[in-house]
């Protein structure tokens, strides 16, 4: 495993221990390890997943730990709180 899957492995990993679920996370991983640029296929993948059966939910209660998380893990202040709001978005 190259440093790039390691860190997207590392930072899904990290979203499930604040709270975050995850449908079809070994499809999500093989998503972003095709990709070069791991956040923006996660950001894509937050905002389309629901077409190929990726989706990641989590409890109002964690939007700021998932916007955190993101920050930490280099995701520009917009994007961050788009996933975050995205994430924490219970229909």
């Amino acid at each position: 495993m190259n440093s790039i899957q390691n860190k997207s492995s590392q930072f899904i990993n990290q979203l499930e221990e604040v709270g975050v679920n995850i449908k079809n996370k070994e499809n999500l991983l093989n998503r972003l390890k095709e990709i070069d640029h791991w956040r923006f296929g996660f950001y894509s993948l937050v905002k389309n997943g629901v077409r190929i059966d990726i989706k990641l939910k989590a409890s109002n209660s964690t939007q700021n730990k998932i916007y955190q998380l993101l920050l930490d893990y280099g995701f520009n202040q917009e994007s961050s709180l788009y996933c975050a709001q995205e994430i924490c978005h219970n229909d």
